[in-house]
């Protein structure tokens, strides 16, 4: 790098700026934020830098005023009722799979609460929970690969299982799901040619 990069980075250190990074492209330089964070699948840190502008010998930094598009898709619509409802319902079991399974509880604990409304198959556990209001602050993977470790995690880790079920059993309350179906017989006459009918049943379930 030239002097004058070094000496312009190092003016910004002493003013308290912390991450930035210089990037050196053809004859322009280029400065980025660079911070570290967390990667829960790949458990271990990763580097994200972010763009701030183009340095320039003269003027100084020229801050971008490019548009930046986020990676992550807005959510507009959130299934409050379901989501307040459900977590309602469960509020116990949290601190349960806490003590139990440790740093995967938030993953089973929104696979739970996705599939007490139906079964819903892994590769599309993300789609319904981002269908779900936060009610709760988790950051759940809910990368289907992960979610399959997690519940062979939590298969043979009986130790667990049995405290989540004692400590259900303990409570006083009790939860009742309706597993009942209700069958009715509609009859449909239908003209066919030659002025015959014919009667067809049909189920609904």
């Amino acid at each position: 790098m030239e002097e004058w990069v070094n000496n312009w980075l190092a003016k910004q250190r002493e003013l308290g700026e912390k991450g930035l990074e210089i990037k050196k492209f053809s004859n322009g330089h280029y400065v980025y934020r660079s911070t570290t964070y967390w990667d829960k699948e790949l458990k271990k840190r990763r580097k994200k830098s972010v763009y701030i502008g183009k340095l320039d010998i003269n003027k100084g930094l020229i801050e971008s005023q490019k548009t930046v598009i986020s990676s992550k898709r807005v959510r507009s619509i959130w299934e409050y009722g379901n989501a307040a409802l459900l977590n309602y319902a469960i509020q116990d079991l949290k601190p349960l799979l806490q003590t139990a399974f440790g740093e995967i509880w938030e993953e089973v604990y929104a696979l739970a609460l996705i599939r007490i409304a139906g079964y819903v198959p892994l590769k599309r556990a993300n789609l319904a929970w981002e269908k779900l209001y936060p009610i709760e602050e988790i950051t759940p993977s809910m990368n289907p690969k992960n979610l399959s470790k997690v519940l062979k995690e939590v298969g043979i880790n009986r130790k667990g299982q049995n405290h989540v079920f004692s400590g259900l059993n303990s409570e006083d309350k009790q939860l009742v799901y309706d597993l009942s179906a209700i069958f009715t017989v509609q009859k449909l006459s239908i003209s066919l040619k030659r002025g015959t009918t014919k009667n067809i049943s049909t189920f609904h379930k």
